[in-house]
């Protein structure tokens, strides 16, 4: 069998994500495209359980977009996952139903633990782990994503209701976030990390690889801030030392919803909740005691796109 090509939907809690790839089996896949819509369906209702109408109306419309550009790329194979909303929602299964009737994509609603294991499994396909234990962490919307592993192994990992969207409606309503505000959600997240300490105690990793999403946003910041952009788009691994994030850190705390927004790098979707995923970085950075950061361009959908790939082998 030829060429074949294949639509990843990685639906998100506040981005949906489409990547369009072609692969001969037995040999390497080729990305043909990249694309996204922010469209929060965490908005206004994640801390409820609940996705508002208006959220339902931009989740359908986002998808009968994809599903034109699916068309348009003659797709053979369409795999779509949905995450921390869809599943926590009272409505998720239903909008899911509705988005089939609607656009015959049919969405499967995964639970943290295949999340998470996705998310290693992108990782680990375009970075070299190597063989000291890192800790990965994927920073979504409803959800965060914690692995702690190796090249060859998982020693352990768990999927967090702890994400920014739901952060962001909990705790953060004034520009520049107040120290108050800051102490909230440090609180809050020693009382729901508790595992994740032990666990780091127990395996004590000594890098933090961050998964694509923000921390993509915290590179491309740190980059502009130096007249620099990404210029590689097949590169997919970066490194960000402490001392540049906590000068994209100051920043964010700092200044207003404005002045946030002039900065250099910082792509417009991610404006909202880009403060709450700072602090949420820089908690893990100090309780966890680590220093180096690298960041994988790739996450939950390239994950996908090898578990597919393996099962066709």
């Amino acid at each position: 069998m030829g060429e074949q090509r294949i639509a990843i939907l990685d639906l998100g809690t506040n981005t949906f994500n489409l990547l369009i790839a072609s692969f001969v089996l037995g040999e390497k896949p080729r990305i043909l495209l990249k694309d996204r819509i922010p469209v929060k369906i965490g908005q206004n209702g994640i801390n409820d359980g609940f996705i508002t109408p208006e959220a339902c109306s931009r989740a359908i419309l986002a998808i009968k977009q994809f599903e034109k550009t699916i068309q348009n790329f003659n797709v053979l194979h369409v795999k779509a996952l949905a995450t921390s909303a869809f599943r926590n929602a009272k409505n998720g299964k239903e909008l899911a139903e509705n988005i089939y009737q609607q656009t015959k994509i049919r969405i499967e609603i995964i639970d943290g633990n295949q999340e998470a294991q996705l998310i290693y499994e992108g990782v680990n396909s375009s970075l070299d782990l190597g063989i000291q234990n890192s800790l990965i962490m994927d920073i979504g919307g409803g959800s965060v994503e914690f692995i702690i592993a190796n090249k060859y192994q998982i020693f352990w990992k768990h999927s967090f209701e702890i994400g920014a969207q739901r952060l962001l409606d909990k705790f953060h309503h004034n520009y520049p976030i107040s120290k108050n505000e800051i102490s909230q959600i440090n609180s809050f997240l020693e009382f729901q990390l508790k595992d994740l300490q032990f666990q780091v105690d127990l395996h004590k990793p000594q890098i933090l690889v961050g998964s694509s999403g923000a921390f993509e946003s915290f590179i491309e910041m740190d980059l502009a801030s130096r007249n620099l952009h990404i210029t590689n788009e097949s590169r997919t691994e970066y490194e960000l030392s402490k001392v540049d994030f906590h000068l994209i850190y100051s920043q964010l705390i700092s200044k207003n919803k404005q002045e946030i927004k002039e900065i250099k790098g910082l792509v417009e979707m991610r404006l909202d909740v880009i403060v709450v995923a700072s602090i949420l970085l820089n908690y893990i950075l100090e309780s966890c005691e680590i220093n180096k950061v690298k960041v994988s361009t790739y996450s939950l959908k390239e994950g996908l796109l090898n578990k597919f790939l393996k099962e066709l082998e």
